[in-house]
């Protein structure tokens, strides 16, 4: 048993598992920045077709209410 633990602890362990937690936290910033950019372009796409369904609607225009709203 002593032999194992003097194999598992020597040879840079730390510093491996440092690298590889920092790796892992990169990635998951990166899918975070992602995940915000994918749903604020989604946000103003769907504040967009709001708008122009508002338009839309005031203007009386049914036909293309309904173009909207079937996207």
């Amino acid at each position: 048993m002593r032999e194992f633990i003097n194999a598992a602890t020597t040879g840079g362990g730390g510093v491996t598992a440092g690298g590889v937690f920092s790796g892992q936290l990169i990635i998951a910033l990166a899918g975070l920045i992602l995940m915000a950019c994918f749903g604020s372009w989604g946000a103003y796409l769907r504040w967009k077709d709001s708008k122009a369904l508002r338009e839309a609607l005031d203007a009386g225009d049914i036909r293309t209410a309904i173009k909207i709203r079937s996207k």
